[in-house]
Formats: C-alpha cells, structure tokens, sequence
C-alpha cells in the first residue's frame, strides 16, 4: 500500500508532499536526507541509489537528472520494488507535464499542492505498462481489463468485439455472484478451459482481468507471470479505492 509521496530538487528542497496512510515525520528534512543518498551513491558508484528496504516500508527514488527532480515513493515492503518503479516514474512524468513551464528552481509554498487532483488518475495509468508487460509474454494471446461495460485496456492489434466481450463477461461476472450468493462467498476466479486456449477471468475490486493464453505454451513462468500481474493491480485497485476525486485519501 501507498504510504507517501515526495517530490523534491536535487538541492534538496521540498516540491510536493502527499501521506495517504503513515504520516510523513519532516519531509523536508527527508527531502535532504534522500538528496544526500542519491548524491553520495552517484558520487561513489557513478550509479543512483533508486530502492531502498527498510524494516517495514520500503522506498523508491525516481530521478530526472536534466530537470533536477526526484520522486521518492514510500510503500509496504511486501510490494516490492517494481510496484515503485512504475508508479514512481509515473508520477515524476505527470508532474513534469503538469508544471512544464516550471524549472523548478523558485520554492513557493503550495505552488504544486494542485498536484493532488492528479494522483488518482496517474496510479490509473499504472494498469498499463503491468498488462502491457504481461501481453508482451510468449503464449498470451489476449489480455483485457474491463471496468463494468467499458474495456480499460486491450489488445489494440488484435481484433477483438469489445462490446460483445465486455458484455459476455460482465454476464458471466453476475452468474457467478449469484451462484456465490447461495455458499454465501464471492466470486474471485474463472478458467474456461478449451481447446487450444485458456482464459482465464480474474475479479479485482470492481474490475474484471480476462487473459487468454495459448496451451501449448502454459508453463509454470507463464502461470506466475499472470498471477505476479494479478497481484500487482490488485495493489493499483486498492490505492484506487482509497482515494477520492480531489487525490485525497477518503479518511482525509
């Protein structure tokens, strides 16, 4: 889970502050602390330090070298680093174009505090690098992410009846439920099983994943390859749903 973001110069000052759960102690005081490891690491080893563990939280660096701008992204260990790095870069993108007249060096207090509207939308975007990777995988052959009706992501080279699907699956997600209904459980999991492919419908918060893969190429990498990207929207999808319109958490 998203703990907190931080956006900050290479000098070290403080751009851009949002908690979502634990509370951020001095983040200009942080702000230093992490210009002062990027900056030794990069001296010392020519490389710059982009994750660190910690005990409980873990935290990723994305650096801009030519903007001077880092994002820092604090977050639960257990999600590990690429769940940083995609929402990390995401992020420094984002408010690189929101502010992109901006050159970062005059700190104005709340100049970027706008920056909150937009975090919804950018932990949104984050489905589709994690699908496009899973698609890119020797045997998918479709992945789709529908949200009710409306397909979120496809397959754009591939030609597919969307409405049809979508359709289909949301037919098949109410089915589902209600034979649920009856052991008192919920639908998480679906495999249609045939021929020469899978699919296989998975449930994530209020989203439906369908991923059709090829049979003779079903090996356990692929399987944990689906699961890994499975896991990792549920992480997107449980940000998602603690945060309102404004970008503000809901206990806000």
């Amino acid at each position: 889970m998203l703990h907190s973001i931080l956006i900050f110069t290479d000098g070290g000052n403080k751009l851009f502050h949002k908690d979502f759960i634990s509370q951020l102690e001095n983040p200009r005081m942080i702000s230093n602390l992490l210009r002062t490891i990027v900056g030794f690491s990069k001296q010392s080893t020519g490389m710059v330090a982009s994750y660190i563990e910690m005990k409980r939280l873990s935290v990723t660096i994305v650096t801009d070298p030519d903007l001077q701008i880092n994002c820092a992204l604090f977050y639960d260990k257990e999600d590990g680093p690429e769940f940083g790095n995609i929402i990390g870069h995401l992020i420094l993108e984002s408010f690189k174009a929101e502010f992109h007249e901006d050159n970062f060096t005059s700190i104005i207090q709340g100049k970027y505090n706008s920056f909150y509207s937009k975090i919804p939308e950018v932990v949104r975007r984050s489905v589709h690098p994690i699908l496009t990777k899973l698609e890119r995988r020797r045997g998918i052959e479709t992945v789709l992410l529908i949200e009710k009706t409306t397909i979120a992501f496809d397959n754009k080279s591939k030609k597919i009846d969307q409405l049809g699907v979508a359709a289909n699956i949301s037919a098949l997600d109410i089915s589902g439920s209600d034979l649920m209904g009856y052991k008192a459980d919920t639908l998480n999991f679906v495999t249609i099983n045939g021929k020469n492919t899978i699919i296989n419908i998975s449930k994530i918060d209020n989203a439906v994943l369908v991923v059709c893969s090829d049979k003779a190429y079903i090996s356990r990498e692929l399987t944990k390859a689906i699961e890994e990207a499975i896991g990792m929207l549920k992480k997107i999808y449980s940000i998602l749903s603690n945060l309102d319109s404004s970008g503000k958490t809901i206990k806000d």
